[in-house]
């Protein structure tokens, strides 16, 4: 299991920030609770959302700075091991891929620039990648 903290894959937090919202993968595949903390770091469940993909379009994520974070859905409709994103968001984000039934799938992630990256995989397949 792992801590979805913005868009950001994680190890489960030994630290809970506070005034945060944290998204932790379920062992459910495909679900992920959803988690508030108080001003102490304290951290509440509030919820179980379906997807990866719920998170990504019901939520707006803000950056350390308070500003909203951009964010680009990438739609694989061809299956390759090895996908090339141009999201032109100016920065290098980070990356969650689902194949097309929805599950998680990792990979190996090389920035080509701020504006693009490739996603290498053990296999060919057709999905998404979530980027922030």
């Amino acid at each position: 299991m792992g801590v979805l903290e913005g868009y950001k894959l994680r190890g489960k937090p030994k630290k809970w920030e506070p005034n945060a919202v944290y998204f932790i993968l379920t062992e459910e595949e495909g679900r992920a609770d959803q988690y508030i903390t108080d001003n102490n770091g304290i951290p509440k469940r509030v919820g179980n959302t379906k997807m990866i993909e719920e998170i990504v379009q019901n939520y707006t994520l803000f950056g350390s700075n308070g500003t909203i974070d951009k964010h680009y859905v990438h739609e694989q409709g061809v299956a390759s091991s090895v996908w090339t994103i141009t999201h032109n968001m100016d920065k290098k984000p980070s990356a969650i891929v689902t194949d097309s039934a929805g599950t998680i799938v990792l990979g190996e992630v090389k920035y080509t620039n701020k504006n693009e990256l490739t996603i290498k995989f053990n296999g060919a397949f057709s999905g998404e990648a979530f980027l922030n």
